[in-house]
């Protein structure tokens, strides 16, 4: 029966040196870009349910920070942003309703009577 040995030589001391400098290297990136962006992939409870900013244009808007609804200007009524069918462009207000915004329309003098 014979036995054999095989000798395993390790990497220089220079490749050591080398890998742990580019691990080291890979360890500061990675922290520095969680300095950079710390808010990266992460979930904001209050911006996916909350309160909406929003740009109404003519016949559409422009969602500036992301929720789930905006308040009426008139009475302060919870408008889910599916249901957001009226609003003033010059004012940059939302109403719930028709009646409410014909009401404020004629408050602001924006009527014809």
């Amino acid at each position: 029966m014979e036995v054999v040995f095989e000798i395993v030589s390790r990497p220089p001391r220079s490749e050591k040196r080398r890998r742990r400098a580019q691990r080291r290297s890979a360890l500061l990136h990675k922290r520095a870009f969680r300095t950079i962006f710390p808010l990266m992939n992460r979930i904001d409870p209050a911006g996916r349910g909350g309160e909406a900013r929003i740009r109404y244009l003519d016949g559409d808007y422009q969602i500036l920070s992301p929720g789930a609804f905006v308040r009426c200007a008139v009475t302060g009524a919870v408008i889910p942003l599916d249901e957001l069918k009226y609003w003033n462009v010059a004012h940059q207000e939302a109403y719930v309703d028709p009646a409410t915004c014909l009401a404020r329309h004629k408050q602001l003098g924006l009527t014809w009577r």
